[in-house]
């Protein structure tokens, strides 16, 4: 029996791409996501979850509209991570192709 199974997936990348930011911890993790709705980010500072220091990968122009793509169209999408180098130039070229590895739709406490 043969399943033919597609599947989809649209992600989004900045169009104006991202760069680094040193922030002080307090409130530079909410602010390196300018898309989370307001209620995400009372959510997330509400559950007492440390937030992390930075730096933070954030994008360039967080009111541009967003470049949407196909992920799943290329299949070594998850080996061309999993070699990426631990550098920023490495990260900023990563996420400039393929965008940030966050959904501003799930609940932050999860």
């Amino acid at each position: 029996m043969k399943l033919d199974l597609e599947l989809s997936l649209t992600w989004y990348r900045a169009y104006f791409g991202y760069k680094w930011l040193d922030y002080e911890p307090r409130n530079a993790y909410l602010e390196s996501f300018p898309r989370m709705e307001t209620e995400s980010r009372a959510k997330f500072k509400a559950s007492g979850q440390s937030i992390p220091s930075g730096p933070f990968l954030t994008e360039i122009n967080a009111m541009s509209k967003p470049i949407p793509y196909a992920p799943l169209d290329n299949p070594i999408l998850f080996a061309q991570f999993a070699n990426i180098q631990p550098s920023k130039e490495s990260f900023t070229k990563w996420a400039n192709m393929y965008g940030q590895l966050i959904n501003f739709e799930e609940d932050p406490d999860q």
